[in-house]
């Protein structure tokens, strides 16, 4: 597996100070991989030479914040108290005092991390990352938005030409229903580029909150000509049509936002921080969606380097077992699995992965294994039951067979699966009848299942040739 750290750094070098360009170097995309493995060294390595080389006196800034450590993964502290030290070891940098702010507002804690952008901006004033972060920390939690009002401003001078600080300020100002100001951001960068999308949404949205209905779709429609996939734009026009009373048009555009994904406008600087989270159970939410979408390697980078840790749920064994597997990684998968069952001992679930991670191999008696250990755990657990069944299957012990799925039924009457297994077996000795039964039982429900309707034709034909 490779593992290539990202050379990008965290500020763009030719928009920021000194100070501003030695942040943590972050990955491009969200994967936690060889980048923040790196993030997380630099950090150890800082929080020993804090203990180390700190001279005899030494001691945490007034403002430093404090951080509740109730319910915080040990994991996470690490990495937080790494910067904190780093920030004691060098309280005059600025850099070390962002970079303990960026890792607070990436794992919610906002309002901890304002602080830490405030010194940051007494010790760099030229950077606009410092006010930018610290007005959205206020404006997330409701804090004194003038002054994040006033924050936004000051980043959006350091900074000017930066349509993604635009956007969101002006989102900023319309949640406070101050159009006119909103419009500024917006106008400006339709100046520069008119035909950028989430400009002319936003200016759409705008004539849509003062009525003016044909102007607010004139702009969603050149909105969606330079990008027709923003959801928000069809979910607009969807209202519009509406409040016209086209409801043709309306259906039309609802169909559409059904098929896209929710989305939101790139903020690269606010990306990068939030990728910087790192407990456990986020990255468990983020690999469970990576391998749903077939990013496996994702899932892998995310979660491996968390392995050591012992206080993870099932689901991180499973979904890091599952990459594996699914890379074709089996003995790496076996080894996730079995330190896995041994810190969750009762989880019928990595019991029944660990089953096809054997039938993968072809280990059948290791597979009825792991099943049977999973229905100690959970006797009323069908599918293991159902599994069960197609292993004997391959064993040709068709009466276990039998057994397994009769039980399986007995507990979830309603499995197409196990019924079309069940008629399959009922017609290969000849029971049609029997056969015919579960058949039609399968197709009840799942009535797109070809090879049961398939199956249950050649039955009916064959019984009406005797």
């Amino acid at each position: 597996m490779s593992h290539e750290p990202e050379s990008s750094d965290m500020l763009p070098e030719a928009e920021t100070s000194d100070s501003a360009q030695q942040s943590i170097e972050t990955p491009a995309q969200p994967a936690f991989g060889m980048g923040k493995l790196l993030i997380v060294i630099f950090l150890a390595a800082a929080a020993f030479a804090a203990v180390k080389f700190m001279p005899k006196g030494s001691s945490a800034p007034d403002n430093l914040p404090l951080v509740d450590r109730t319910g915080v993964h040990e994991h996470v502290l690490e990495i937080l108290d790494a910067a904190r030290n780093n920030v004691i070891r060098t309280p005059d940098s600025a850099t070390a005092w962002g970079n303990y702010g960026f890792l607070l507002f990436a794992h919610e804690l906002e309002q901890e991390s304002i602080d830490c952008f405030i010194q940051a901006e007494q010790l760099d004033g030229n950077a606009y990352q410092w006010p930018y972060m610290r007005g959205m920390g206020m404006s997330l939690n409701g804090l004194d938005l003038e002054t994040a009002a006033t924050c936004f401003e000051k980043a959006i001078q350091l900074r000017p030409d930066d349509p993604s600080i635009r956007i969101t300020v002006g989102d900023f100002y319309m949640g406070l229903n101050r159009f006119d100001e909103a419009a500024t951001q917006w106008q400006y960068i339709l100046q520069r580029d008119p035909t950028h999308a989430w400009a002319l949404f936003g200016m759409a949205r705008i004539a849509f909150h003062q009525g003016n209905m044909n102007e607010a779709i004139d702009l969603a429609k050149r909105s969606l000509r330079s990008d027709a996939k923003i959801r928000k734009v069809h979910e607009l026009l969807t209202q519009l049509y509406f409040r016209q009373g086209n409801q043709e048009e309306a259906r039309k555009e609802l169909a559409i936002v059904e098929t896209l994904p929710d989305d939101l406008p790139v903020d690269s600087l606010l990306e990068q921080v939030l990728s910087l989270r790192q407990d456990p159970a986020f990255a468990v939410v983020r690999a469970k969606k990576d391998v749903q979408a077939g990013n496996f390697r994702a899932a892998i980078e995310r979660l491996e380097p968390l392995i050591d840790y012992e206080s993870h749920p099932m689901e991180y064994y499973y979904y890091l077992a599952t990459a594996h597997a699914s890379t074709q990684n089996l003995p790496r998968a076996t080894e996730i699995l079995e330190l896995g069952v041994k810190r969750q001992p009762n989880s019928s679930e990595l019991r029944r992965l660990f089953s096809k991670v054997y039938l993968s191999q072809n280990d059948q008696a290791a597979a009825i294994e792991q099943l049977k250990k999973g229905l100690e755990i959970k006797p009323d657990a069908a599918l293991l039951y159902h599994d069960l069944g197609e292993c004997y299957i391959n064993q040709n012990k068709d009466d276990h067979a039998f057994e397994a799925w009769n039980r399986a039924l007995r507990i979830r009457p309603d499995s197409s699966l196990t019924h079309f297994m069940l008629g399959k077996l009922y017609h290969k000795r000849g029971k049609n009848k029997d056969a015919s039964r579960h058949l039609q039982q399968a197709l009840k429900f799942a009535p797109q299942m070809t090879e049961a309707s398939t199956l249950l034709r050649r039955i009916e034909k064959a019984n009406d040739s005797q």
